[in-house]
Order: structure tokens, then sequence, then C-alpha cells
């Protein structure tokens, strides 16, 4: 009776630790190099895009878009995921969601491969890389790393990123004071997740918007795959680190 407890026991810390785990990392994510002239072009693309959107927000009266309102703004809009995988292991979010980003660009680049790009050490530091990574794989200059960004900037990297049929990257510090996202509670995790869409955009209230993402982690009951969350939201989950749209 007593080995059966003993085994029963063993087996419960067993699970234990695997759920403590999951995702991710719980130390605190390492930050990458971070440059003058990065800075300069994610302040560029904020008031840029800021004003390729402030026709239709103006536009925007009692809950309701104008019909005049430019039709390739719907109210609501979701990229395709096909073909999005979830992570190996649960420390490789951020490759993994830089590689179903770049399947959306028609580019099938290898998780192995990423982790040296985005330089991976147990874990995928937040910093210029990603700048790098994302433009040298899709030939552009359309990517831009912004930190601690407000929650209009937020909102305007799901709706113009979607409009231009282009995801983007979310580095999330989930805990009890930030917040979680689906299937997550009860510790702190850093993980990275991949914006696909937004809904709500025709509606004024901001706890009406939502801005939706796809995560690649499957080690917990409901997190991987499409999900969505109130805009309000994410602004803490990304304070500490940011986005890459």
């Amino acid at each position: 009776m007593k080995r059966l407890v003993s085994l029963i026991l063993c087996l419960s810390l067993a699970l234990s630790v695997t759920i403590a785990y999951a995702d991710l990392s719980t130390n605190e994510q390492s930050i990458g190099e971070v440059s003058a002239e990065s800075k300069k072009l994610s302040d560029q693309k904020i008031v840029e895009t800021a004003k390729r959107l402030e026709v239709l927000n103006k536009k925007v009266s009692n809950g309701q878009v104008n019909p005049m309102s430019d039709p390739q703004i719907p109210p609501s809009k979701i990229l395709s995921t096909s073909g999005y995988i979830a992570q190996p292991d649960n420390s490789t979010c951020g490759p993994t969601s830089a590689h179903n980003l770049l399947l959306s660009w028609g580019k099938n680049i290898s998780i192995d491969t990423l982790k040296k790009d985005l330089g991976y050490n147990g874990q995928t530091p937040f910093g210029d890389a990603w700048k790098t990574t994302l433009n040298n794989y899709t030939n552009s200059t359309y990517y831009v790393v912004t930190w601690s960004p407000s929650q209009t900037t937020i909102w305007n990297a799901f709706v113009g990123d979607t409009i231009d049929g282009h995801p983007f990257i979310l580095d999330t510090h989930m805990s009890s004071e930030n917040g979680y996202l689906e299937g997550y509670s009860g510790s702190t995790w850093w993980h990275y997740v991949t914006g696909i869409g937004y809904s709500g955009y025709n509606l004024n209230s901001d706890n009406s918007k939502y801005g939706i993402y796809f995560d690649p982690y499957d080690g917990r009951v409901g997190t991987f795959g499409q999900h969505s969350l109130e805009l309000p939201k994410w602004v803490k989950l990304v304070s500490e680190r940011g986005i890459v749209w």
C-alpha cells in the first residue's frame, strides 16, 4: 500500500512539473540588441499606420461604420492559418510563431533555421533580430519592432497588418498582474503568439474590439490554435516587451 501511495505521489509530482513548465519559459525572457535606427523605423510605422487608418476612424459614429468607408477595412477579418503548426517543445514558441507567420508569405522556413536567426538560447530574445529575420525572408522592409506599444498602436497593428494580408508577432508576459491568454492561469509565462486578425472595428467600445491570434502551444487544454482577446487586455500582456509588426 505504501509503495502504491508513493507511486501515485511521484506521478502527481511529475505531472505538476509538466504543467508548471508548460510553455515556454517561466524565467524572465532575455533582451536582444535594440538600435536607435530600429526605434526610428518603429516610430515611423506608428505614425504612418495611424494616418492610413484615420479616414476610416473618423467615419465611425454611433457604433456603425459609414457605408462610404473603405471597403478594404471590414468590421472584422481573419487571415488564413492553413499549414500553421504547433511548437515542437516547450520553449520554441518564438521560432514556431515566426515559421507560421512566414507561411502566410509563402515561405516555409524550418524551426531550426529560425532558432539560429532569432538568437534562440533556450528561449528567444526580443529585439532587432526579429525585424532582420522577418524582413530578410519576406524580402521586404515591412516589419518593425515596437516596444511597450500603446493600446492604439496594438489595435492599428491588428487592423493594419491584417488588411495588408500579413500576420505579426506579439511577445507576451502572462501573470496574475498582466492577465492571461486563452488556456493559461495561475503562474507566469513568457510566450510568443501570432496576430492574425481582428473584430469589432465598427464598434465604439474598446471592450468590443478583439485582437485575434494563433497560439502554437498545444501542451495545455485550450491553448493551441485561433483565439480572440479584448483589446484592452493586450496592453499589459505586451507591455514588458512588445510586437513585431
